[in-house]
């Protein structure tokens, strides 16, 4: 059988790349590339490095974008090295001299010419033209953010908690149910409880809450995540929390663990999961500062970046803090989605309804999908539709 060799013709975005050879698993790969993109080219080119049964031809071959001749003659040079090899050449992102490059070669040498439909799943055979090849790829985290010279740390580990995985899952589900009582009751949480380790919430630092959200209280207490919880005549409480985890779960890891379960369990028509990756709680060491992403989920080499927010949402610099993580990892090539339990102020709330106005259109201009808390009941509906037919468009 005649070795599969790849050769890549880059210009731009690498990712697409990645993900043809992950569709087509050739043998052997080499990449001709614009020097205008060498630093990012050779990271992510090198990342290939650990990929099983894949061969990476090193050092890269650099072309200039508008010399015609010059391209020619490399991509020449660069079919020659494999005698008797399948070659096909990826074109996805080459700038249009060294594609047409690449195309004029192949046609003289008898090799093959791809460009890879990331969006769709799809090859698209040029060179010679044929019919579309589907794929279905899967990708870990760590392949796809080994692209941009980056890994995932997770942060976060359910068993510190004090009750069982399970058991935070069902709180997680009752807590974002779409109530605003329930937001109304985390919000008093967070500002009653600071503190370390195991600690009593006294009457003193409380204040009267009604009964409905009394009612929240009790059941957070039936999931185990508060204790003792006791409420006066005057209508103020004191409860307790056994440690540092389960306030944090509360303050806002519940929100991540909810986004994270509904991705993992999300089907297509077929039955098959949609998300191949999904973790919470990541962090991803950079040279300057450390980036965390709440939820990062990734689907055929398409990644989606969530920021889940219960306290002060509505703030810009929250959006401006997820599109920076985005940039790192694939930009408009990634679907960002922002979540929080708190609802869209009301309409007689003349100020907080202009400065959420002003945050809606500060995430339409950063491409970022803003759910709030009166949508967390359709959360499933809405994160599949924005993996298979996304609000702004991967590019």
């Amino acid at each position: 059988m005649a070795q599969k060799v790849r050769i890549l013709v880059v210009g731009g975005r690498f990712m697409p790349h990645q993900i043809g050879i992950a569709a087509e698993s050739p043998d052997v790969v080499a990449c001709i590339a614009s020097p205008d993109t060498k630093q990012q080219t050779e990271t992510a080119f090198s990342s290939l490095k650990g990929l099983s049964n894949l061969q990476v031809i090193e050092p890269i071959e650099y072309v200039r974008p508008y010399n015609l001749k010059e391209a020619r003659s490399k991509c020449e040079q660069m079919a020659k090295r494999f005698p008797r090899a399948e070659i096909t050449f990826d074109v996805t992102s080459a700038p249009k001299i060294p594609s047409f490059a690449a195309l004029k070669t192949a046609q003289k040498l008898g090799c093959r010419v791809i460009v890879v439909n990331s969006s769709d799943g799809r090859i698209i055979n040029v060179e010679p033209e044929s019919l579309d090849t589907d794929f279905d790829i899967q990708l870990t985290l760590d392949q796809y953010l080994g692209c941009f010279g980056r890994r995932a740390v997770e942060k976060f580990d359910p068993k510190k908690l004090s009750i069982p995985e399970s058991q935070a899952l069902e709180a997680a589900k009752f807590l974002g149910d779409g109530d605003p009582v329930k937001s109304g009751v985390l919000s008093c949480i967070r500002q009653w409880s600071q503190g370390k380790g195991k600690r009593t919430i006294p009457l003193s630092k409380t204040k009267a809450i009604p009964n409905d959200y009394f009612t929240v209280f009790k059941k957070i207490e039936a999931l185990g995540l508060v204790d003792r919880v006791e409420r006066n005549a005057a209508g103020r409480l004191s409860f307790q929390l056994a440690n540092d985890f389960d306030f944090d779960f509360l303050k806002g890891k519940w929100l991540e663990l909810l986004v994270l379960n509904t991705a993992r369990s999300l089907c297509d028509d077929s039955g098959t999961r949609i998300f191949e990756a999904a973790c919470m709680s990541v962090e991803i060491p950079s040279n300057e500062e450390k980036k965390e992403i709440d939820v990062a989920c990734v689907s055929r080499g398409r990644l989606l970046l969530f920021s889940c927010k219960t306290s002060n949402p509505f703030r810009t610099a929250n959006l401006d803090q997820l599109r920076a993580v985005s940039d790192l990892v694939g930009g408009d090539f990634t679907t960002r989605i922002f979540v929080t339990n708190e609802f869209a102020p009301h309409e007689d709330k003349k100020d907080e309804r202009k400065n959420f106005r002003e945050f809606q259109e500060h995430a339409h201009a950063h491409k970022i999908v803003v759910l709030c808390g009166d949508q967390l009941p359709n959360l499933s509906t809405i994160i599949k539709k924005e993996m298979l037919r996304p609000t702004y468009r991967r590019i």
